[in-house]
């Protein structure tokens, strides 16, 4: 048979009684408000949110064009100097909206780690190592951008 302990005095006492033997406290109050926090259980966030699989769509669509133009040999020409620069802009500005995603984030977590990380050599990357779980989608995202802007220029590159 299972055991419930006593919030108040600390005694195990068996599951099917109502209170407790010592100090008479109400047993059932308890295993109804242990109940309610396992109900309020945050769930956990899928990594991959709706922007982060944009960011991945359009660096697929990036990677695409690249072997497109490879395959083609249009790497000279005006068509790929005109998506190579786009791409790149693009990249670059939503490489700039996820860095300032990323600082709201760790202020967010904390002022002096925003502050450090704003003026500090590395301390940024520290930040988001010591807070990963609410910074994580953010630094992933500025990396899919990066990625974006590397294959957007190398598609006017010769190989």
């Amino acid at each position: 048979m299972n055991n419930i302990k006593c919030s108040e005095c600390g005694l195990v006492n068996w599951a099917d009684q109502i209170e407790c033997k010592r100090c008479k406290a109400l047993l059932t109050v308890q295993e109804k408000m242990a109940e309610r926090m396992s109900a309020f259980t945050p769930e956990a966030k899928p990594f991959f949110s709706t922007g982060l699989k944009l960011l991945t769509a359009l660096l697929g669509l990036t990677i695409f064009s690249l072997a497109a133009t490879r395959i083609l040999g249009l790497e000279r020409s005006d068509l790929a100097m005109g998506i190579s620069v786009a791409l790149v802009l693009i990249g670059l500005v939503l490489m700039l909206l996820a860095q300032l995603w990323l600082i709201i984030r760790i202020f967010e977590q904390s002022v002096a780690w925003g502050l450090c990380s704003l003026f500090i050599p590395l301390v940024g990357l520290i930040a988001i190592i010591k807070f990963w779980e609410n910074t994580k989608r953010s630094f992933v995202g500025q990396l899919v951008c990066f990625g974006i802007m590397i294959f957007g220029a190398m598609i006017t590159t010769k190989a």
